[in-house]
């Protein structure tokens, strides 16, 4: 598997490449995710549209990655898995779970916060400034 790293913005895009399963390169999915915690940063996007199928052992590096990123205080989300992966959640629940998006500009814009308006400032009537 190839992990490659692109922060965008205030968001760290972990984009795999292969299949995501025991033996081979995932474990270091967990490390990379450590790297990118340790960089300081708390939203982490995994584009998985490359990752043609996922088993048991991969969904275990997904699961204790997004805990790992909770613990901080982060966000770790899922981009466009494909229909085979997606069951895959489905199957095991973890659609529940995970934060799932098809479009990574809707993705990205999910780790913003929330734009609450500010609460306007109570202006001092001039009989309260004359004091």
């Amino acid at each position: 598997m190839k992990i490659t790293l692109q922060v965008v913005g205030e968001t760290c895009v972990l984009r795999l490449e292969g299949k995501f399963i025991v033996g081979g390169e995932s474990v270091y999915l967990k490390d990379k995710v450590k790297d990118v915690l340790n960089m300081g940063m708390r939203n982490i996007l995994v584009d998985m549209s490359k990752v043609p199928f996922v088993d048991s052992t991969g969904i275990g590096f997904l699961v204790s990655s997004q805990a790992g990123v909770s613990k901080e205080g982060g966000f770790f989300k899922l981009l466009n898995p494909n229909p085979r992966v997606r069951e895959v959640l489905k199957i095991t629940r973890l659609d529940k779970v995970f934060e799932v998006f098809d479009d990574e500009e809707t993705a990205l814009a999910s780790f913003s916060p929330i734009n609450k308006k500010p609460k306007p400032k109570k202006q001092a009537s001039p009989k309260e400034v004359e004091g």
